[in-house]
Parts: C-alpha cells; sequence; structure tokens
C-alpha cells in the first residue's frame, strides 16, 4: 500500500465505511472505538468494535458553585450542632457539679445535726 496510492484509498474507503456503518447502529452521543484487521488483500479480515460512555462532561459552573454552597451550609450545620453538644455538654456536667454540691452540704448539714442531736442526748 506504500506504493500504490489508488489501493490505499480504496482500503481506506472500505474502514471508513465500515466505521461510519458500524458506529451508526450506537446511540447518539456515544464514545465509539475500532480495531479493524485487513487481509494481504485489502480487505477487512477481523474487526470489533467498541463503545460507551458518551457525553462525559463535568458539571456547569452554576452546578459547581450550587454544589460548594450545600456543601459551605453542610458544614455550618455540622458546627452548629457541634457547639450546641459542647454547651450541653458543659450544662450537664454544670447541673451534675450542683447536684453533688448540694448532696454533700445535706450530708454535712446532717451529719452536723446528728452530732448535736447525740451530743444533746448525752448531756441529758
Amino acid at each position: 500500500m506504500k506504493n500504490d496510492l489508488a489501493l490505499a484509498q480504496k482500503v481506506m474507503a472500505k474502514v471508513e465505511r465500515f466505521i461510519v456503518n458500524d458506529e451508526a447502529t450506537l446511540p447518539p452521543g456515544r464514545i465509539y472505538s475500532c480495531i479493524v484487521i485487513l487481509d494481504e488483500n485489502g480487505e477487512i479480515a477481523h474487526a470489533a468494535g467498541s463503545s460507551g460512555g458518551g457525553n462525559i462532561v463535568g458539571p456547569t459552573e452554576a452546578e459547581q458553585r450550587q454544589f460548594e454552597a450545600e456543601q459551605a451550609a453542610k458544614k455550618k450545620r455540622r458546627e452548629k450542632y457541634v457547639e450546641l453538644n459542647e454547651e450541653s455538654a458543659l450544662k450537664r456536667k454544670m447541673l451534675e457539679q450542683e447536684t453533688d454540691r448540694r448532696y454533700f452540704k445535706n450530708s454535712i448539714a446532717k451529719q452536723v445535726a446528728f452530732k448535736e442531736y447525740e451530743k444533746n442526748i448525752v448531756e441529758i
């Protein structure tokens, strides 16, 4: 084929026709790849086509901005939730400390009262 330009053009026309016909069976927008094996006469001996994907694109700028805004809002909600949890834990801890202090104070008051009672009983 290097030396025969007419044969090369004829073979390329066959290959292009094969690819166009094979690709026409696919849904629009699909990505198509093809392997063609020629025999010694320039005829297509074997061929395999493959397709997949199609219209592979990323998000538009507006979609990307919306996604980033949603992520920022989600982050703020998480931070607020963490803050509320910390405040709640602190309030619980302070309430427990107050309860412990009251109990301790009542225990001391009871002990003092009991000692006074015992002292008064002994004196009588």
